[in-house]
Protein backbone atom coordinates (compact mmCIF):
# COMPACT_ATOMS: atom_id res chain seq x y z
CA UNK A 1 0.00 0.00 0.00
CA UNK A 2 1.48 3.16 -0.71
CA UNK A 3 0.34 4.95 2.70
CA UNK A 4 3.26 2.73 3.82
CA UNK A 5 5.55 4.60 1.44
CA UNK A 6 4.83 8.03 2.43
CA UNK A 7 7.19 10.20 3.81
CA UNK A 8 5.94 13.30 4.13
CA UNK A 9 3.09 12.70 6.92
CA UNK A 10 3.45 11.63 10.49
CA UNK A 11 3.72 7.89 10.99
CA UNK A 12 1.09 7.63 13.64
CA UNK A 13 -1.26 9.24 10.80
CA UNK A 14 -0.08 7.00 8.50
CA UNK A 15 -1.28 4.16 10.33
CA UNK A 16 -4.33 5.16 11.56
CA UNK A 17 -5.22 5.73 7.62
CA UNK A 18 -3.77 2.42 6.62
CA UNK A 19 -6.12 0.71 9.34
CA UNK A 20 -9.25 2.82 8.16
CA UNK A 21 -8.24 2.17 4.43
CA UNK A 22 -7.73 -1.40 5.08
CA UNK A 23 -11.16 -1.85 6.61
CA UNK A 24 -12.62 0.82 3.67
CA UNK A 25 -11.32 -1.45 1.32
CA UNK A 26 -12.29 -4.91 3.02
CA UNK A 27 -15.97 -3.28 3.40
CA UNK A 28 -15.95 -2.64 -0.22
CA UNK A 29 -14.35 -5.20 -1.46
CA UNK A 30 -15.08 -8.16 -0.28
CA UNK A 31 -18.80 -7.46 1.14
CA UNK A 32 -20.63 -5.37 -1.38
CA UNK A 33 -18.97 -7.49 -4.74
CA UNK A 34 -20.18 -10.74 -3.70
CA UNK A 35 -18.39 -12.37 -6.40
CA UNK A 36 -15.32 -10.92 -4.70
CA UNK A 37 -16.36 -12.52 -1.41
CA UNK A 38 -16.99 -15.70 -2.95
CA UNK A 39 -13.78 -15.44 -4.45
CA UNK A 40 -11.92 -15.12 -0.83
CA UNK A 41 -13.55 -17.54 1.15
CA UNK A 42 -13.01 -20.24 -1.57
CA UNK A 43 -9.13 -18.54 -1.53
CA UNK A 44 -9.15 -19.11 2.15
CA UNK A 45 -10.70 -22.84 2.22
CA UNK A 46 -8.44 -24.37 -0.99
CA UNK A 47 -5.61 -22.05 -1.12
CA UNK A 48 -3.97 -21.09 1.85
CA UNK A 49 -0.24 -19.48 0.53
CA UNK A 50 -2.18 -16.84 -1.72
CA UNK A 51 -3.77 -15.93 1.81
CA UNK A 52 -0.77 -15.83 3.18
CA UNK A 53 1.51 -14.41 0.81
CA UNK A 54 -1.26 -11.30 1.76
CA UNK A 55 -1.25 -11.10 4.52
CA UNK A 56 2.83 -11.15 4.89
CA UNK A 57 2.56 -7.63 2.42
CA UNK A 58 0.17 -6.29 4.65
CA UNK A 59 2.16 -7.34 7.52
CA UNK A 60 5.16 -5.50 5.91
CA UNK A 61 3.25 -1.93 5.33
CA UNK A 62 2.24 -2.03 8.69
CA UNK A 63 5.85 -3.00 9.50
CA UNK A 64 7.51 0.38 7.06
CA UNK A 65 5.05 2.15 9.44
CA UNK A 66 6.42 1.45 12.71
CA UNK A 67 9.77 1.53 11.83
CA UNK A 68 9.47 5.26 10.42
CA UNK A 69 7.37 5.74 13.67
CA UNK A 70 10.65 5.16 15.82
CA UNK A 71 13.24 6.58 13.80
CA UNK A 72 10.93 9.91 13.25
CA UNK A 73 10.97 9.45 17.14
CA UNK A 74 6.90 9.12 17.63
CA UNK A 75 6.51 6.09 18.44
CA UNK A 76 8.84 4.64 21.33
CA UNK A 77 11.56 1.47 20.09
CA UNK A 78 10.39 -0.35 22.99
CA UNK A 79 7.03 -0.59 22.24
CA UNK A 80 7.13 -1.07 18.68
CA UNK A 81 9.76 -4.27 19.51
CA UNK A 82 7.97 -5.68 21.94
CA UNK A 83 4.04 -4.98 20.37
CA UNK A 84 4.70 -4.64 16.31
CA UNK A 85 2.97 -8.65 16.04
CA UNK A 86 0.33 -7.03 18.87
CA UNK A 87 -0.80 -3.96 16.67
CA UNK A 88 -0.86 -6.09 13.67
CA UNK A 89 -3.19 -8.78 15.52
CA UNK A 90 -5.28 -6.07 16.38
CA UNK A 91 -6.16 -5.01 13.05
CA UNK A 92 -6.67 -8.42 11.49
CA UNK A 93 -10.47 -8.10 12.67
CA UNK A 94 -11.41 -4.94 10.47
CA UNK A 95 -9.45 -6.77 7.38
CA UNK A 96 -10.89 -10.23 7.39
CA UNK A 97 -13.55 -10.61 5.22
CA UNK A 98 -15.71 -12.94 6.93
CA UNK A 99 -14.94 -11.00 10.21
CA UNK A 100 -15.85 -7.81 9.19
CA UNK A 101 -19.20 -9.40 7.68
CA UNK A 102 -20.45 -10.69 11.16
CA UNK A 103 -19.39 -7.38 13.28
CA UNK A 104 -17.79 -4.41 11.25
CA UNK A 105 -19.71 -3.99 8.49
CA UNK A 106 -22.29 -1.35 9.33
CA UNK A 107 -20.24 0.67 11.90
CA UNK A 108 -18.96 3.01 9.41
CA UNK A 109 -15.51 2.27 10.82
CA UNK A 110 -16.32 3.45 14.25
CA UNK A 111 -14.42 0.53 15.82
CA UNK A 112 -11.47 0.32 13.27
CA UNK A 113 -10.73 4.31 14.20
CA UNK A 114 -11.10 3.10 17.91
CA UNK A 115 -8.52 0.34 17.46
CA UNK A 116 -6.39 2.61 15.60
CA UNK A 117 -6.63 5.27 18.32
CA UNK A 118 -5.56 2.68 21.18
CA UNK A 119 -2.38 1.53 18.93
CA UNK A 120 -1.25 4.93 18.34
CA UNK A 121 -1.62 5.64 22.37
CA UNK A 122 -0.08 2.46 22.90
CA UNK A 123 2.82 3.18 21.29
CA UNK A 124 3.68 6.57 21.05
CA UNK A 125 6.70 7.61 22.31
CA UNK A 126 6.65 9.73 26.24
Amino acid sequence: MAIAEEDARPAAERLKQLVLEQHRYTCEQYLQESKVHEMVIKAMDEQWPVIDAHIERLRGCYERVLQSGVERGEFAAEAVTAFRHCVFNAVIPFAHPQVVAERYANDQGAQANAMADFLIHAIRAA
